[in-house]
C-alpha cells in the first residue's frame, strides 16, 4: 500500500507544535454521526483544547463504536474525560 502526500522540510515541521503530555481542559465543538469505512457507527469529533498558555488548539478525532478492544477503550477513555462515565456504564448494561 502506498500513501500520497507531500513531505515538508524540517523548518516547516518545526512550526507544528504538539501539546506536551498532560491534562488539558477541552470542549467538544462539534460531533457528527458517521459510518466508518468498515460499517461501524462512529463520531467525528472537533475538539477545542486549551494549552498551558491558554491558547486554543483544534483537534480532530474519531470515536469508532465497534467491539475492537482498542476502539471501545478509546470510547471509554473519552467518556471518562468528558464526565460521561455513568452514561457509558448505562449503555454497557
Amino acid at each position: 500500500m502506498t500513501y500520497r502526500f507531500e513531505p515538508i522540510n524540517e523548518e516547516d515541521l518545526d512550526n507544528f507544535k504538539l501539546l506536551e503530555n498532560g491534562d488539558y481542559p477541552f470542549e467538544v465543538a462539534k460531533s457528527t454521526r458517521k459510518i466508518s469505512k468498515s460499517g461501524n457507527d462512529m463520531a467525528e469529533l472537533q475538539l477545542k483544547v486549551w494549552d498551558k498558555n491558554g491558547a486554543i488548539n483544534t483537534i480532530f478525532d474519531y470515536l469508532v463504536f465497534s467491539k475492537v478492544p482498542l476502539n471501545i477503550k478509546k470510547v471509554k477513555h473519552f467518556c471518562d474525560a468528558a464526565n460521561l462515565l455513568q452514561e457509558y456504564i448505562e449503555l454497557a448494561k
